[in-house]
């Protein structure tokens, strides 16, 4: 019994997954008219190690820096090792810190995200020479086309934490 309700926890999570990826991938890049692309992974990976802690938040947080890295075309390795590390992080800060609600998934919505455009520019503020206030508006308004994505992702994320999957449900 307990085997099945990890195998379809396991399934949910790789549905989520999947679900961002498709979004931010294949969706929204086409649906940009000032071309900023809104980053629907990050916010998956922090409702994740909110909501299920630091080791499934930082399992999470691989498998989505990953796919994130894929779709914004960089580096396999950047956007993963910061996810893997962002998901423990966070994650631990849940379990210990953080209450497990709306306002601590925000506010790690909006770290995630300041993350996730700082790695973005970095190579462009530091090696092509662009000018710092451009890569800056960008990177804002990234943050806030993609903050008006979290609310849905939230209803995804949240029934998935370990503390919203009744373990006494029957799954027959």
């Amino acid at each position: 019994m307990k085997k099945r309700i990890v195998f379809v926890g396991i399934l949910l999570h790789a549905f989520v997954l999947l679900a961002a990826y498709i979004a931010q991938a294949l969706v929204f890049p086409y649906m940009s008219p000032t071309g900023i692309r809104p980053a629907i992974l990050p916010l998956a990976a922090a409702g994740v190690a909110v909501f299920e802690g630091s080791t499934r938040g930082g399992l999470f947080g691989l498998f989505a820096g990953a796919l994130c890295d894929m779709s914004f075309n960089q580096p396999i390795s950047t956007l993963t090792l910061l996810f893997t590390l962002f998901g423990i992080t966070a994650g631990f800060l849940s379990d210990i810190v953080m209450a497990r609600g709306f306002p601590s998934y925000i506010v790690c919505c909006v770290a995630a995200l300041a993350l996730t455009a700082f790695t973005q520019m970095f190579a462009l503020l530091f090696f092509e020479g662009l000018p710092l206030a451009a890569l800056t508006k960008t990177a804002v308004l990234q943050t806030l086309y993609s903050l008006v994505f979290a609310l849905p992702v939230y209803f995804a994320v949240k029934p998935l934490g370990h503390r919203g999957l009744n373990t006494q449900r029957r799954f027959y």
